[in-house]
């Protein structure tokens, strides 16, 4: 993962500056890779999380 660093501009060249930016962009990329793989997940689980709370619902419907 990226940190935080404190730097002068004359500390880099063009080449620098072009390899932290593909970092960046790969950072970026995998973080919307992550994302929409939790997505999927969550959209695979709703039904099992709708059959679920119908169950919860009908045990707190009998239980009062």
């Amino acid at each position: 993962m990226l940190q935080h660093q404190e730097v002068s501009e004359e500390q880099f060249d063009e080449n620098q500056i072009k390899q932290r930016l593909s970092q960046w962009r790969e950072s970026d990329g995998s973080s919307a890779q992550m994302i929409l793989q939790q997505l999927d997940l969550i959209h695979r689980m709703l039904p099992e999380l709708k059959a679920l709370g119908k169950e919860l619902s009908s045990l707190t419907k009998t239980n009062n």
